[in-house]
């Protein structure tokens, strides 16, 4: 979806894509129920890291707006279920915002939201759910999960490939830690700064960062250089 709409109501699964910008909208609309659903999901082994990030967008937001009330008028023909209320807080939010569009990735609120007339985008679907190699995975365990995987380095307990990097966040201290798995066991990344006689010594600013330049030092990773 383009973002060419600026006034949006969101639905829980918006904030939890790593394709959305908060800063992005003019205006940002949310149910209190979003709210607690991000707060039930902080220590959600698979979600987790998402939902504290998003907690921590939205109270860093100054664009965005929590409804706490739902006069679910008009839809009353619905059971009072999470998606429901938050359905019927867009409505109430589009009576009186006619710019404010719903987005959201679940199908079936995007089905009710039609048959109600308000209107409504998908964000991006299930292409979260489409899983493409590009040389990095990014893991959420907790301190117990990421002590296991120290004390039995040789166990590729999550079906890495060969020079496989993995992001690790950790839920309980909300660090992250970079591994690479060299098709014996998984090892530590360190690199060294990057430097040449016109520049000053280059390290890495983030953890992304830090795997490339650890790919360009490794010898297990060959690149090739493509002449013109």
């Amino acid at each position: 979806m383009s973002n060419h709409n600026k006034r949006i109501f969101v639905d829980t699964n918006i904030l939890l894509s790593s394709k959305f910008n908060i800063n992005d909208y003019e205006k940002i609309y949310m149910s209190i129920v979003t709210v607690q659903e991000l707060d039930n999901l902080k220590r959600n082994e698979r979600l987790g890291y998402q939902a504290r990030t998003a907690i921590k967008n939205i109270e860093k937001a100054n664009n965005v707006e929590i409804r706490v009330h739902s006069g679910f008028s008009g839809i009353d023909f619905l059971e009072h279920n999470n998606d429901n209320t938050i359905l019927s807080c867009a409505c109430d939010v589009f009576a009186f915002d006619k710019d404010c569009v719903f987005l959201t990735d679940d199908y079936a609120l995007k089905v009710k939201a039609d048959a109600l007339e308000l209107p409504c985008s998908m964000f991006e679907f299930d292409d979260r759910d489409i899983e493409v190699y590009n040389g990095i995975r990014e893991l959420t365990l907790s301190e117990e999960e990421y002590v296991n995987l120290l004390e039995n380095p040789k166990n590729n307990l999550y079906n890495l490939y060969p020079n496989e990097y993995v992001i690790i966040n950790n839920i309980t201290k909300l660090d992250q830690y970079l591994l690479v798995w060299n098709s014996n066991y998984f090892e530590e990344v360190k690199v060294k700064p990057i430097s040449n006689k016109y520049l000053n010594k280059i390290n890495p600013l983030d953890i992304y960062q830090k795997a490339f330049i650890h790919m360009l030092q490794s010898d297990n990773i060959k690149i090739k250089i493509m002449e013109e």
